[in-house]
């Protein structure tokens, strides 16, 4: 593809650019007013605010009997909105309480803005409304101090020096308009979706393609940014961080359009490229922002601190009846390297779900590239490319942080399509030795993986004994060596040191310890058979589901013996034991998380053909079910984000 003349360029970023700053305009006016909620949250969500960024406080907490959120500050919090617009005055109300009891001295509190005493209070037991006014002024942004004195400490069990409670803060205009959206904010905004469209270009689509591409990314960013007035604090910057290392990706993907791909005859490449690197940076936006449900990642950062400081070996539980297993360090030593670039726990956070997020991305584009290769057949390699990135399962596996697991099956998933891809060609050796190693280091993230993993491994390297044509079947000798290689590296480096805890686990699990019929994994079979039928429902969606269904019968159909399908058929057999060895026993693997790959490629078969029928009515209910499984995955980043299905 030729680069298209730079007027054109130069107009088509305008527009979207545009587009994406009326976006933030339209979603910021039709939002309430004022922007309200704790300083962070505690319990299971740990979200933090959008319009400001703050220091002095304690973890948030949470108060069950009541719902709410609150955080203790120390003696001086800072709260800080570097891009509020200072056009129009607004005003800032904290509501606290002093959180101690009538033995020790009632504190004081003194309210600046811009370091300008603006209030003083006494703060007693019951909730007090704190007004501080932001007059304004020729420049954005402002810093919001309360001193709180005397302190206090609760005891010796507990050595933090207190200051008083916060339950919720709320930011609002004055003069009963709405806050203003600062240009830079819409400047931001504006270069997001710029950035989206430069990306569509370096991977080598078309103007048109592109567009459409950085059209949509900048609508979803304006709402982003509107959420919870995100335009005012420290997101915006972390928008154009990640399309600036988007821009860096596609510059090198751009390189290898020129060099490797030119010459396979894959001239719809750069789409897929761009469906995978467009979808991968709205996910992470969406999972960098301050309202994303932190949920149990904060487990895995501190299994990481672990890592950090030389523990390596260690173990976790199921849930109830909380059976031990060993859990494995791969996606902790993988962070290792970008620990210093993400100072916080917070920043940990968003390092660990990036890199399931980008692992998520590499099996998206496998799954064009066998499909390509394979079956011969564009338009399903590039509707796996886009439906993966959108898989619910993935999704809230990283919304409720099941973050080793995510990357886990991801690399695991990766591996498998590596030796699809690699099947009837290529150097043996080389092949080997790649899939061994991506299997390890799967093996090596999460013991789920390992467990299911062999076995699935097996089948595939068995199913493809089946394929034709013939000269693909000496895949299946170097995928049975690469799976023994892996495994028996990953049970020397990391495994062998569990024996006792696979001993106990065992022996709790034959004698059915902690049955009951909720929640846990020891449950009557038909209670088993309910919850697994409506957690795959739930992990998928009908519409995925029902488009995979359609094209697991095209291939019957078809008669397909290619190793790709061949390979799908063992995969999911393997799932469908493990389903099984769950209903009637109380061990429970992720088969569900397992099966990704394969339902997406089914789904792209299905939608793929509908979209290639040469009558119309069969095309527009093929794009409709697309549109149908993107908006259903969509819809659960909504969730992530505190919405609602």
């Amino acid at each position: 593809m030729t680069m298209p003349r730079l007027p054109r360029v130069v107009v088509a970023m305008l527009g979207v650019g545009f587009a994406a700053a009326a976006a933030l305009e339209i979603a910021v006016w039709l939002r309430p007013s004022a922007y309200t909620g704790p300083l962070a949250e505690g319990g299971g969500t740990a979200r933090t605010r959008g319009w400001f960024t703050h220091r002095g406080a304690h973890p948030a907490e949470f108060e069950s009997h009541r719902a709410v959120s609150f955080s203790w500050t120390t003696e001086r919090l800072v709260l800080l909105s570097p891009r509020l617009s200072r056009k129009r005055t607004a005003a800032v109300d904290v509501v606290l309480r002093s959180g101690r009891g009538p033995s020790l001295p009632a504190p004081h509190v003194v309210g600046a803005v811009d370091d300008i005493e603006v209030v003083r209070t006494p703060l007693g037991a019951e909730l007090t409304t704190l007004t501080l006014r932001i007059p304004p002024t020729e420049r954005d942004g402002v810093r919001i101090t309360l001193t709180i004195t005397p302190t206090f400490v609760p005891g010796t069990k507990d050595p933090r020096s207190l200051g008083a409670i916060i339950e919720r803060v709320t930011l609002r205009p004055e003069d009963g308009g709405r806050i203003v959206v600062p240009w830079s904010a819409l400047a931001t905004v504006a270069l997001a979706a710029s950035a989206v469209l430069g990306i569509g270009l370096l991977c080598g689509t078309s103007l048109r393609v592109a567009s459409i591409g950085a059209g949509v990314a900048g609508l979803l960013h304006g709402w982003l940014l509107s959420l919870d007035a995100a335009f005012l604090g420290t997101f915006s910057t972390r928008l154009l961080w990640l399309w600036a290392g988007g821009i860096a990706v596609a510059s090198v993907a751009c390189v290898f359009r020129q060099t490797v791909f030119r010459h396979h005859g894959y001239p719809e490449w750069p789409v897929a490229a761009f469906v995978v690197l467009a979808a991968t940076g709205l996910k992470l936006a969406f999972f960098g922002h301050p309202a994303a449900v932190i949920g149990d990642s904060m487990f895995h950062v501190h299994r990481a601190e672990w890592v950090t400081a030389g523990r390596y070996f260690f173990t976790s539980v199921t849930p109830r009846p909380f059976f031990e297993f060993p859990y494995a360090i791969g996606l902790y030593i993988t962070a290792l390297p970008f620990n210093d670039f993400f100072p916080s726990k917070l920043d940990r956070v968003l390092l660990l779900r990036g890199l399931a997020v980008v692992a998520d991305a590499g099996v998206g584009f496998a799954c064009y590239l066998v499909a390509r290769r394979v079956w011969h057949d564009h338009v399903t390699g590039i509707v796996a490319a886009l439906l993966l990135p959108f898989s619910r399962m993935s999704l809230q596996t990283l919304c409720t942080a099941n973050l080793t697991n995510a990357f886990s099956q991801a690399v695991f998933s990766f591996a498998v399509l590596f030796a699809v891809w690699r099947a009837g060609r290529g150097n043996v050796v080389v092949s080997t030795m790649a899939m061994a190693l991506l299997l390890a280091y799967g093996f090596l993230s999460h013991f789920s993986t390992f467990s299911i993993g062999v076995p699935l491994t097996a089948a595939a390297a068995l199913t493809v004994g089946f394929a034709v044509p013939p000269d693909v079947r000496r895949t299946q000798r170097w995928m049975a060596a690469a799976l023994l290689l892996a495994s028996l590296l990953s049970y020397g480096v990391y495994y062998s040191h569990f024996h006792e805890v696979y001993r106990s686990t065992v022996s709790r699990v034959a004698t059915r310890e902690g049955e009951a019929a909720q929640r846990s994994m020891v449950a009557p079979v038909y209670v088993k058979i309910q919850r697994y039928a409506a957690s795959t429902l739930a992990n998928f969606g009908a519409p995925t589901l029902a488009a995979a269904a359609v094209g697991m019968g095209l291939l019957v159909a078809r008669r397909r013996r290619d190793v790709l399908t061949m390979v799908g058929l063992g995969w999911i057999g393997t799932v469908a034991a493990f389903a099984l060895l769950g209903i009637f026993t109380a061990i429970e693997m992720r088969a569900n998380l397992a099966i990704i790959p394969v339902l997406t490629l089914s789904a792209a078969v299905a939608i793929g053909t509908g979209l290639a029928h040469h009558r119309l009515a069969v095309r527009a209910l093929a794009a409709v079910t697309l549109v149908a499984c993107v908006g259903d995955g969509l819809l659960d980043w909504f969730m992530c984000l505190g919405g609602s299905r």
